[in-house]
């Protein structure tokens, strides 16, 4: 795996970075549960998120779901990583691209998914078309907010999964709620974190620049089909956007 925009730098002895470097390092084996590092941008996009889907969604671990359950639980991954990959690369100004891993937990029925960028975060975005947000949690949470856009930075023709802009991350929002699962999303200084207790930000002391999505999702808290999912949580008998 060639990476060579990426470079890990800290005491190996360190329990995280010895695992960073392994998802960094390892190919791909389905006899393990985690994902290995990839590297999405405009060009590679689709193929990528392809990837992952065939990655993350094996057969094994949900062997007892029908076809049916299996595919909407695709739909549901799917919409959930295309989000937040389109995001980091048409918002981020990164020349890296997007940052993608993942793990599964098969006794749990869970998926974890974590997507970074090095970009200029939330906050340089959302600023443009709404001045009263101040601060990169601020931004973060008016992110959350259904109907929130900002121009993308950068355009990516191979995203057409919605067209309908200001619904993406609102909906991986409500994805996660309904689901009880979790959310982290850190931009520059700004931490939020959406659990099943609610809505936690906080400004932290760092370097960091970029942003980091990750997620918790558990399959059996699936309640509906991810089109029943969108009508009734987001588009409320509002004309259907896809």
């Amino acid at each position: 795996m060639d990476l060579p925009d990426i470079k890990i730098s800290a005491k190996k002895s360190n329990p995280s970075v010895e695992y960073l470097i392994t998802l960094y390092t390892s190919q791909y084996d389905p006899k393990k549960n985690f994902i290995p590092i990839e590297i999405a941008n405009i060009g590679n996009q689709k193929d990528i998120q392809n990837r992952m889907l065939s990655m993350i969604l094996r057969y094994d671990v949900f062997q007892s779901l029908s076809k049916e359950d299996y595919l909407d639980l695709k739909n549901y991954v799917d919409y959930m990583i295309g989000e937040v990959l389109s995001n980091a690369i048409t918002h981020s100004c990164s020349n890296i691209g997007a940052v993608i891993t993942g793990q599964i937990f098969p006794q749990q029925r869970k998926l974890q998914i974590c997507i970074v960028d090095r970009g200029v975060g939330f906050l340089y975005n959302l600023q443009k078309r709404y001045k009263d947000v101040k601060t990169e949690e601020e931004a973060i949470i008016k992110a959350l907010e259904k109907g929130v856009s900002s121009p993308p930075i950068q355009s990516n023709p191979y995203y057409s999964q919605i067209s309908h802009a200001g619904y993406g991350l609102y909906v991986l929002k409500t994805i996660i709620e309904k689901t009880e699962g979790n959310l982290l999303i850190i931009s520059n200084n700004g931490v939020v974190k959406l659990t099943s207790k609610g809505v936690l930000s906080k400004t932290i002391n760092t370097s960091w620049k970029g942003v980091i999505v990750a997620f918790e999702f558990f399959e059996d808290k699936i309640n509906y089909s991810f089109s029943e999912f969108m009508k009734i949580f987001v588009l409320n008998n509002e004309d259907e956007i896809f």
